[in-house]
């Protein structure tokens, strides 16, 4: 569940990354 977790945290982190980007 931790694992799964923090894959999605990223997820999420690289989707405002690409929001701030374009």
């Amino acid at each position: 569940l931790y694992e799964g977790m923090k894959s999605s945290n990223n997820l999420i982190l690289f989707g405002f990354l690409l929001y701030f980007q374009f």
